[in-house]
């Protein structure tokens, strides 16, 4: 059986958290410890999405015979854009579905 997500995020901030106490540093060297790693997860779940928004879009172009794809507009998003969750993939006639 499969681990359900919610043991595993448990389990991750209860690691997480005892290897802060752990560390033996005081918090004010945690932080910003916890602000780059913070930042450096953010910049990766962009990138994710901007990568999975242009293989998507990509697919939506070759293949429009799929229902569950949207109809794409071929407006070129920016990875600015995309992190500020402004997004043009599922539109109709220029308005969201």
């Amino acid at each position: 059986m499969e681990k359900p997500i919610t043991l595993i995020i448990f389990e991750t901030k209860k690691a997480i958290a005892e290897m802060v106490q752990e560390s033996g540093l005081p918090i004010y060297i945690i932080e910003p410890i916890i602000k780059e790693l913070y930042m450096d997860l953010k910049h990766m779940n962009e990138q994710k999405l901007y990568e999975d928004t242009e293989k998507y879009r990509k697919g939506c172009q070759t293949d429009q015979t799929d229902s569950g794809c949207c109809s794409y507009s071929g407006k070129q998003q920016s990875k600015e854009d995309l992190s500020n969750g402004k997004t043009d993939l599922c539109t109709d006639s220029g308005n969201e579905k």
